[in-house]
């Protein structure tokens, strides 16, 4: 496990397109696939709109586009973490705030 670390993090260091989707998407999709669902299941169960839960879905894309940008030019204002694609995931553009925030605190 640390060799694939390692060999990720070298791949990362690198600037390389093709080890930074690779990266970014392998640790970071799940949970942000995770996030969407739980609002979709919150959103089924308390009975909204469906045109509230895309506006939701279409800010948490942004929000993951944003992450995306930010992994792709190595700015590190958010830790890349399960956490913090949770958020994203669950919140959108948001949960970058909310991640910022809990981390800088």
């Amino acid at each position: 496990m640390e060799k694939l670390a390692k060999i990720y993090f070298d791949s990362f260091e690198s600037f390389d397109f093709v080890g930074l989707s690779k990266f970014f998407f392998e640790n970071s999709i799940i949970s942000y696939i995770v996030g969407i669902l739980l609002i979709y299941i919150v959103f089924k169960l308390l009975k909204f709109p469906f045109k509230i839960f895309k506006k939701i879905v279409v800010n948490s894309v942004i929000g993951y586009v944003i992450l995306y940008v930010l992994a792709l030019f190595k700015v590190t204002i958010v830790p890349f973490t399960y956490l913090s694609y949770f958020l994203v995931g669950s919140f959108g553009t948001v949960g970058i705030i909310l991640s910022y925030l809990f981390y800088s605190i």
